[in-house]
């Protein structure tokens, strides 16, 4: 069985509710396509390399998840 790894990245938000559920959608969808989430670990809020747009305006911060 292969093993990949996902690494999101998200508008900062100060709450984390918006972040806990794409993440747990995510793993939703890997598990129900027969795979499998051994972990999920917050990177927190970093500064992103460049300045990034979508849906709104451009964010230099996002919140990282591996």
């Amino acid at each position: 069985m292969p093993l990949y790894q996902m690494f999101c990245i998200t508008k900062h938000y100060p709450e984390y509710k918006h972040i806990r559920e794409l993440i747990r959608q995510s793993a939703t969808h890997v598990m129900n396509a027969g795979g499998v989430v051994r972990k999920i670990d917050s990177w927190g809020t970093r500064t992103l390399p460049q300045r990034m747009k979508r849906q709104g305006p451009y964010a230099n911060v996002g919140e990282c998840v591996y």
